[in-house]
């Protein structure tokens, strides 16, 4: 039965994996990425929505605490990452869970609203099927790791003459989706995912949006996910990130949060390689600051622990 207790992956789509990964790991000091060629024979039995098809992706991983971060970029064939980065753009647009039988975690997703949109298998035991239920807000994939990949990856490595100073992440531990009907969104976690232990709130913080000053308020579910955080936020008054990702995007996985010691260096360290500061606010546990580069693909929560 399927009851979600942990996340495998955090997922991104992007248009150039090198592009990301190199960004990651000089940003952020997020690496190495091991990086694989998604494609047979590492990769095979691909079908898209039920139909067998050939495919070929790149993905890359890196280990970062409670989570694992993936980015996949679609290189040729006829798998949906293609036409649905080209709806929804890049960004956080999957999560993953780890299933010891892929085959009957699809079909029970699929009983409990849920529509496969890709199938493979990978290495020697390897599987995977990725599923959508669109109150869910993002993609959910059960995986079953290979014990074998039968093919070395490839490194993209964190600089060597990266700054003692810079900013580095080790422990993602926040991933939040953004919602107009965050209830709705997280009863289908429930429903589908079994996801639950869910514990709601109404926040209200004057925050410094884009340089102005203001007060906002949200909405606030989030559990516990073996040490990282789930969340689904809805905006109830006030802009801020939430209310300006809605209306540009629609709802989805908003931001990634990480936890540094000295949250004024971060911000000045990470604004010159870069970031822009779009938030800041007081936090549960200190002080919080959002920030931006495109190629990132996805907005970060950095906060004091």
């Amino acid at each position: 039965m399927v009851a979600v207790k942990q996340l495998l992956q955090t997922v991104f789509f992007v248009n150039d994996l090198t592009r990301t990964a190199e960004a990651y790991s000089r940003i952020l000091g997020i690496g190495p990425w091991d990086r694989f060629n998604w494609t047979a024979p590492l990769a095979y039995d691909f079908k898209n929505r039920g139909r067998a098809v050939e495919a070929h992706e790149r993905l890359a991983f890196a280990d970062v605490g409670p989570t694992e971060l993936e980015i996949i970029e679609h290189v040729a064939g006829d798998s949906f990452y293609s036409g649905y980065m080209a709806e929804h753009g890049e960004g956080v647009l999957q999560l993953d869970f780890t299933s010891s039988n892929v085959d009957a975690d699809q079909r029970e997703l699929e009983a409990r609203g849920g529509t496969c949109l890709q199938s493979g298998r990978f290495g020697d035991t390897g599987a995977y099927a990725i599923v959508e239920r669109p109150s869910l807000h993002v993609l959910w994939e059960a995986a079953c790791m290979a014990n074998d990949f039968g093919v070395e990856p490839d490194q993209v490595g964190v600089p060597q003459d990266r700054s003692a100073d810079a900013v580095t992440v080790t422990h993602v531990d926040e991933v939040a989706i953004v919602s107009n009907e965050a209830l709705a969104c997280v009863e289908a976690h429930g429903q589908t995912l079994g996801i639950e232990g869910w514990h709601s709130d109404e926040v209200e913080r004057q925050i410094e949006y884009r340089g102005q000053g203001s007060s906002a308020r949200k909405a606030a579910w989030s559990t516990d996910l073996a040490g990282l955080s789930l969340q689904v936020l809805q905006p109830i008054s006030g802009t801020d990130i939430l209310t300006t990702f809605l209306n540009d995007r629609g709802p989805g996985v908003c931001y990634l949060g990480a936890p540094v010691d000295d949250l004024d260096h971060a911000v000045r360290t990470l604004e010159t390689e870069g970031m822009e500061l779009l938030q800041s606010e007081p936090s549960d546990d200190g002080r919080a600051a959002y920030m931006w580069h495109p190629d990132l693909a996805v907005i970060w929560r950095f906060r004091t622990p």
